[in-house]
C-alpha cells in the first residue's frame, strides 16, 4: 500500500502561483494613483514648501495637498513653451497691425502650404522649377524657419500638375453645372524662334454678378 501523497493533494507550484497573484493584486491596489498632469512635471523643495516645477518653462507652482492640481492644468494648458517644445510644429509670430501695435501668435508651421504657396509663386512669376533648388534661395526660407525642408523641382512640379487638375476639374465642374453664358477670346502670337501659340480664355459673369476670367487652353 502506497502512503505517496498524489499530484490532486499536493501541488507547492500552484499554489505559489495563487499568492503571488494575490500578493501582486494587493500591491496593485495600494499603489497611489497619480495624475496625469503630473507628467509634465517635477516635484521640487524649495525653502521648505513642495512646489511642482514646470519641465517646459520651469515656473513653479505649489504642490501640497491642499492646493489639487486644477492649477496645475490651467498652466499646461496655457504654457506657450510646452506648446512650441511638444513636437506639434508651433512657432512664435510676431504681427504688427495698422497702428503700430504689436502681438505674439503661435502659428503652426504646415510645410505642404509652402510647397502650394511656392507653385503658385512660379506659376504667377513664370519662374524656373530650378528655383526651389537654388542654394541661397533655400538658405533663406531656412533662415526664416529652421523647419523648412528644401525640396526637388521634380516635387515643384508634381505639385502644380496636381494642381493644374484640381482646378481643371473644379472648372469643368462649374461650367457644366452653370447656365450662363461663356465668351471666348482667342488669342495667337509667335516668338522670337519662330514658335506659335494659341491661349483660349473663358470669361462669364456669375450668378452673384462677379466676372471671371479662365485659361482654358494654352
Amino acid at each position: 500500500m502506497s502512503h505517496g501523497i498524489s499530484d490532486k493533494e499536493y501541488c507547492p507550484t500552484s499554489n505559489m502561483e495563487s499568492l503571488e497573484s494575490s500578493t501582486e493584486r494587493e500591491a496593485v491596489s495600494k499603489k497611489k494613483k497619480t495624475s496625469k498632469v503630473l507628467i509634465d512635471f517635477i516635484l521640487v523643495t524649495y525653502k521648505g514648501e513642495d512646489f511642482a516645477k514646470c519641465k517646459h518653462c520651469g515656473e513653479r507652482l505649489k504642490a501640497s495637498s491642499g492646493h489639487g492640481t486644477s492649477h496645475l492644468s490651467r498652466h499646461i494648458k496655457s504654457c506657450l513653451s510646452r506648446q512650441i517644445n511638444e513636437g506639434k510644429q508651433r512657432t512664435l509670430a510676431l504681427a504688427v497691425n495698422d497702428s503700430g501695435a504689436a502681438s505674439v501668435s503661435i502659428q503652426k508651421f504646415d510645410m505642404e502650404s509652402i510647397r502650394k504657396l511656392m507653385s503658385k509663386c512660379v506659376i504667377a512669376h513664370e519662374l524656373s522649377f530650378n528655383l526651389v533648388e537654388y542654394k541661397y534661395h533655400n538658405k533663406l526660407l531656412q533662415a526664416c524657419n529652421h523647419r523648412f525642408v528644401p525640396f526637388s523641382r521634380r516635387t515643384m512640379k508634381r505639385e502644380i500638375m496636381s494642381m493644374y487638375k484640381i482646378e481643371k476639374a473644379r472648372l469643368e465642374g462649374f461650367i457644366n453645372d452653370s447656365t450662363q453664358r461663356v465668351s471666348l477670346t482667342f488669342d495667337m502670337w509667335a516668338s522670337q524662334q519662330t514658335l506659335s501659340y494659341l491661349c483660349v480664355t473663358g470669361q462669364y459673369v456669375d450668378r452673384y454678378w462677379k466676372f471671371h476670367a479662365h485659361m482654358f487652353i494654352f
